[in-house]
């Protein structure tokens, strides 16, 4: 009986899963796997947000750590984006050999993709980060002064 308990709460907290988009971009050399997820009700999205990693060897989903975020997120009507580091999963190259600017190029990339392939605009386009990405984020706002 436990088994089955353990196996529908781990349904209900990775179901939003089934539907990502897989995504191919550049960046740099690298070419990156992100994965995008859009809004649960039949509403258009109110925005994106993109999910910025912190520092470590991370997948797209951190693991699994990031879904039960995304499910309030997009329970609430918004799309999310997010992808492997640098050679995590499909992605190539090597998140140990990046630079802050490397970083917050990836970001600026991702950003530009989900805005020409879902019609986002800057207004309903947010970062979301961790750790590392508080000092990521900042410099992508300082740069673009």
């Amino acid at each position: 009986m436990s088994k089955l308990i353990l196996l529908i709460l781990y349904l209900l907290t990775n179901s939003q899963c089934v539907y990502a988009q897989e995504l191919i971009f550049n960046s740099g050399h690298n070419e990156l796997v992100g994965h995008y997820l859009s809004n649960l009700d039949e509403k258009p999205s109110k925005g994106v947000l993109i999910f910025v990693h912190g520092d470590g060897k991370l997948s797209y989903d951190a693991d699994g750590y990031y879904t039960i975020l995304w499910q309030q997120l997009r329970m609430h009507g918004y799309s999310v984006f997010s992808l492997d580091k640098p050679g995590v999963g499909s992605s190539s190259g090597n998140w140990l050999e990046q630079s802050m600017r490397d970083r917050e190029l990836e970001v600026l990339s991702a950003v530009k993709l989900i805005q020409e392939k879902y019609g986002f605009r800057p207004q309903n386009t947010g970062l979301f980060g961790f750790s590392q990405a508080g000092w990521v984020v900042p410099s992508l706002v300082s740069h673009s002064k």
